[in-house]
Order: C-alpha cells, then structure tokens, then sequence
C-alpha cells in the first residue's frame, strides 16, 4: 500500500516537472521520499534522493540539491547499488562543474569514472569521462582533454549516449578551435545530434558554443543568429540563460552596442550571483572589465 501511494506520488512529480512546477514537482516527489522511507524501501528512497537533488539543481537550489545527492550517495554506498552511485557522482561532479568548483567536479567524475570501471558498466565509463574531459578543457588542459575524448567517444558512440556525444564533439571543436585547426564539422555534428536528441538546454547550450565560437573568429552574423536560436529555446534553465546573456553581451559589446552589452551582462550577473557560479561570474567580471560604462545604461 505505502509503496502503490509512493508511486503514485512519484509519478505526480514527474508531471509536474515535465510541465516546468518545480514546487509541485519536489511536493510530490517528497511526499514519495516519505512513504518510501516509512515502507524500508532503501533503493527506492536513493533513488527519489537523487531525483530530488535533480529537481533542486532545475529550480536553481544548488546548495539543496548537493545534499540531496549526497545523501544519494551515501545510502547507495550502504545497500551496494553501485549503478546508482555512479550516477550520483556524476549529478554531483556536474553540480561542482556548474558551480565554478572544478577540484570537485574532477574528483567525483573520477569516481564515478573508476566504479564505472571497475563494475563494466560500459556506458557510464563513457559519460563519466566525457564529463571528465569537459572539466579537463575548462581549466585549459587540452592535451588531456583530447586524450579522454579520443579514448572514449566511441564507446559513447557504441552505447547510444547521445548527451555525452554532444559533450564529446562540442569539446572536440572548442580544441579545434583552441588549436587553430579546422573545428566546423565537429560542430555541426554536435549540433545535429543536439536537434535529434530533442533535449532543448543541451540544443541551446551546443548553440551558444557556436555564436561564441563564431564571434573569436569575427563571424558576427553566424553569431548572432546561433545566439538568437539558442535563446529561443531555452526555457526554466537559469544557468544556460545567463550563459547566453554574457555571449549576447560580448556580441553586442563587438558590435558597438554598450547600452545592450551592459543590459546583458547585469542580467547574467543576477542569475550567476544567485546561482553560485563563481566561473561564470569570474568571466563575466572581465567581460564588464572591457565594456565601457554608458550613463544611458540604466535608463
């Protein structure tokens, strides 16, 4: 009985967060984390844990949702279920990523990289380390970037990991274009697998990729119109809006447009305040360091 309401409850959240209602979403999805807790039913209350630190990081609650998947975590340890563990690692080192704390990110990738190894769990080891390899490109170590993607993109390719092959070939192309070397097919296969795979922030983030690309190499129309795209489809997904605001203030700053560049970047800067995502505010801190204040900005 406990368990049939549970369900029931569970799968309210799930309406709920497919409709965009955070708060009904995590009411639900609680009340189904309670009814499993009092039924004993371990895996079931790591797994509603893990789901809830999902609807956290959605709504924008990341300090909530990292001890969601911490307590994740650590009952997955208890009861052995070593899938959901790797999958908990991976929520939390892309939670880490998100926030700007990459010592973080590349521990518990790396975690979740060796139990995913060691248990052949073939299609994790490939999402983990593609994840690994993002943390890797940020914090500018190229060479060992490259490396993990060239190791692992085919096994992501074998398993169907759609997301973790949009990863793989955006990472491809920002080295490309790191290194000088031709990066436009890897880009476009990136985003044409974004497109198919219908998932809207991972289709706007592969979109900003490009208008940022396009905007260092002085492609301002492709950048714009990328820009544009990509801030059409995003919806709920504050991190990736803010994203797209420093991108549309850097092109506006290249096009001569201060009022808009600074109209753009204050945007981006209250989400990534709020947020906690100190990379982000880092670049848009000298991004604001190169747009010269207009008195009509704030009119």
């Amino acid at each position: 009985q406990l368990l049939d309401m549970a369900a029931a409850e569970n799968l309210l959240g799930g309406i709920y967060l497919r409709r965009s209602d955070w708060e009904q979403a995590a009411e639900h999805t609680t009340n189904a984390l309670l009814l499993r807790e009092q039924a004993g039913y371990s895996w079931g209350v790591a797994s509603t844990l893990n789901n809830l630190g999902i609807l956290s990081v959605m709504a924008g609650q990341w300090s909530k949702a990292l001890s969601f998947f911490e307590r994740s975590i650590a009952l997955r340890q208890e009861i052995g279920d070593i899938p959901g563990m790797v999958a908990s690692y991976n929520n939390i080192a892309t939670l880490a990523w998100d926030r700007g704390d990459f010592d973080r990110a590349e521990h518990s990738f790396g975690e979740s990289l060796k139990a995913a190894t060691n248990h052949g769990i073939v299609p994790m080891v490939a999402i983990s380390a593609i994840g690994l390899a993002f943390v890797k490109l940020y914090r500018g170590e190229y060479d060992e970037a490259q490396i993990l993607v060239d190791r692992h993109l085919p096994a992501a390719e074998k398993a169907g990991a759609a997301d973790a092959m949009v990863d793989a070939h955006l990472i491809q192309a920002q080295l490309a274009a790191q290194w000088g070397t031709p990066y436009q097919d890897k880009l476009d296969r990136a985003l044409e697998l974004a497109a198919e795979i219908g998932d809207d922030v991972l289709h706007a983030s592969a979109l900003r990729i490009q208008g940022m690309l396009a905007l260092e190499h002085g492609q301002i129309e492709v950048a714009r119109q990328a820009l544009d795209q990509a801030r059409d489809l995003v919806q709920q997904a504050p991190l990736e809006e803010a994203r797209i605001a420093l991108q549309m203030a850097r092109l506006a700053a290249a096009t001569g447009d201060q009022i808009k560049a600074q109209r753009e970047l204050t945007a981006a800067r209250q989400i990534l305040e709020e947020l906690g995502a100190s990379y982000d505010l880092q670049q848009a801190d000298r991004l604001a360091a190169r747009i010269p204040p207009d008195e009509d900005t704030n009119r």
